[in-house]
């Protein structure tokens, strides 16, 4: 079984009250109603809230309102899954990375634990609005929250109405009206976001282990996180098919069975002791 842990630590200046404020985060796939989690039929954005309302409690062992998970920013989201995922396993996450020496392109495992990208990041801004310069002036840029992901997928919104989201100042018609280029302002943007908010678009240079080449590469940490959490899932469905195999038991029944009871009856059918 796996401990709790804490659950990342929330912006100052999110207006969430103190009973509702998650504070640590269970393991996925110890408890039977990890089972309700659909990873098939959600896209993304509610998937991550649905895993978060399911395993973040409160201070009073409680889980908090599906709003406050929609309400955290993005990179705190993002956190937060992975943590989650490397809390169900001691492994780290793992991608498939290509050389970018076209002499070379050799295949390598990248593989990072949720310490190191979080000291990857440590030095992130961590404020509410973060200033920027776009083609000379000053803006103010705020970050992106779930509510922001559950509106654009929404409204099928492109680049241009997410840069109008996040900019609180100047209006993005009046950068337009000083001939600032949407190139321009899309460019600003994202050097803003990899300073400020710098898990949304995490990357980081790998170097190859074949030639040494150094290649700029783009984990998608939440995916990875995701796909971890899925196997953990496939686990549980795997104890339900063997406790229910050999006791003849139902789901509803084994439902009712504590996790390390679970664990038992498991290495008993294993032949072993627990």
């Amino acid at each position: 079984m796996h401990p709790n842990v804490p659950f990342p630590r929330l912006p100052e200046w999110l207006p969430v009250e103190a009973e509702n404020r998650p504070v640590e985060l269970r393991a996925f796939g110890s408890e039977m109603n990890d089972l309700g989690v659909d990873f098939a039929g959600m896209e993304r954005p509610w998937l991550v809230t649905s895993l978060l309302c399911h395993c973040a409690q409160t201070a009073a062992g409680q889980p908090p309102s599906e709003e406050v998970i929609w309400a955290l920013p993005v990179s705190t989201r993002i956190e937060a899954v992975v943590t989650l995922a490397c809390c169900s396993s001691t492994r780290p996450l793992e991608w498939l990375v290509r050389c970018g020496n076209p002499d070379c392109g050799a295949e390598a495992e990248l593989e990072l634990t949720a310490a190191e990208i979080r000291e990857a990041t440590a030095e992130a801004y961590t404020g509410k609005l973060a200033p920027i310069q776009i083609g000379g002036r000053s803006a103010l840029l705020r970050r992106p929250t779930g509510d922001d992901l559950r509106r654009w997928r929404a409204d099928e919104a492109g680049p241009a109405a997410m840069a109008a989201a996040l900019l609180v100042e100047p209006p993005l018609d009046d950068l337009a009206g000083d001939g600032i280029t949407t190139q321009e302002i899309g460019d600003s943007l994202d050097r803003a976001m990899e300073e400020c908010d710098p898990l949304v678009g995490f990357h980081l240079d790998v170097n190859c282990p074949e030639c040494g080449h150094p290649t700029a590469q783009a984990p998608d940490l939440a995916g990875a996180a995701l796909e971890r959490l899925w196997r953990a899932q496939l686990g549980l469905i795997d104890q339900v098919h063997r406790l229910a195999s050999h006791y003849h038991w139902t789901e509803e029944e084994i439902a009712k069975v504590p996790a390390w009871r679970r664990q038992a009856y498991l290495a008993r059918i294993d032949g072993g002791e627990w």
